[in-house]
């Protein structure tokens, strides 16, 4: 079929078109969605961080956080009173 007498040139216009279409929504879909500028890094598992853990001088190597590093940054962060800072913080000396 012709094409309603347009040839090959209204077959390349409709080529255009569809391709036109197409980049169209590509473009609209990554303007509602826009990529964030930075993503959060990807979490390592252990064994990463374990094979990689003689890499570092020991200075910077850190030990577990205890439970009153933790209070001591919840009180900080005004998360708890000084009352029940106190209070846990003898709790967790006593026991």
């Amino acid at each position: 079929m012709m094409m309603l007498g347009l040839g090959a040139f209204g077959l390349l216009f409709m080529l255009f078109l569809f391709i036109a279409i197409i980049a169209a929504a590509v473009a609209a879909i990554g303007w509602l969605f826009p990529k964030p500028l930075s993503a959060p890094p990807a979490p390592q598992s252990r064994a990463i961080r374990d094979m990689h853990a003689h890499d570092e001088p020991a200075a910077h190597r850190h030990a577990p956080e205890t439970a009153l590093d933790i209070l001591k940054k919840r009180y900080a962060r005004g998360e708890i009173t000084k009352e029940e800072y106190e209070t846990i913080k003898r709790d967790l000396l006593t026991s």
